[in-house]
């Protein structure tokens, strides 16, 4: 099964950095997947509701520099801007598995305004899931994933634009994968549908 790691590597919250906020399937198939030390296995229990679900709190938030561009670029829901996601739409077949049988990496960012959850659709979770738990950047498989991610930011952020975490997706195969957004203790959600080699997905 051919997979897709969509992770952003950035600077930790110890000072600026200067990640890429929009990465190309090929860049990003030779980048770092994290940089993120894993966490101890106490805290990981702690912020783990199930097998499934994750949250990310502030604590383990990353620190990068963004500009307007590619903010306003970004693929956004509510609170919730996804950094980096629509470079992934016209990934080739061949891009999600090198010939040694590794998986590539994509990156993508979120940057967090509210608590905001992040979730896979039941529909798509055979076929995709979320990596935002430090210490499962490196799995391989989307049953290793997370399907939902709970996202709980800095107050006040670090800068005008929200709290940056580096996370992703993994990704069977060229194919639209279909997010729900909530926020707002679950009053207020959007649907997303997001494009992974697949061209221009309708949602």
């Amino acid at each position: 099964m051919a997979s897709v790691l969509a992770l952003l590597a950035a600077c930790t919250g110890n000072g600026p950095g200067s990640p890429s906020t929009g990465p190309s399937p090929t860049a990003s198939a030779s980048a770092p997947l994290a940089t993120l030390p894993p966490l101890s296995p106490g805290t990981a229990r702690a912020l783990r509701l199930g097998p499934h679900t994750f949250i990310r709190t502030c604590q383990t938030s990353v620190y990068g520099g963004l500009n307007r561009r590619a903010v306003e670029s970004s693929v956004q829901a509510g609170p919730l801007r996804l950094i980096g996601l629509k470079g992934y739409a016209n990934a080739g077949p061949d891009w999600f598995r090198r010939p040694n049988g590794r998986l590539n990496g994509a990156k993508v960012l979120a940057v967090v305004g509210a608590p905001v959850t992040l979730a896979i659709e039941p529909a798509d979770r055979a076929h995709a899931s979320l990596i935002y738990d430090p210490n499962r950047f490196g799995v391989r498989l989307v049953t290793r994933g997370d399907y939902r991610i709970v996202f709980r930011p800095c107050h006040p952020p670090p800068d005008r634009f929200g709290t940056q975490f580096n996370g992703g997706f993994l990704v069977d195969a060229p194919r639209c994968i279909a997010l729900d957004v909530t926020w707002n203790h679950g009053a207020s959600h959007r649907r997303l549908v997001a494009s992974f080699g697949a061209g221009t997905c309708r949602g």
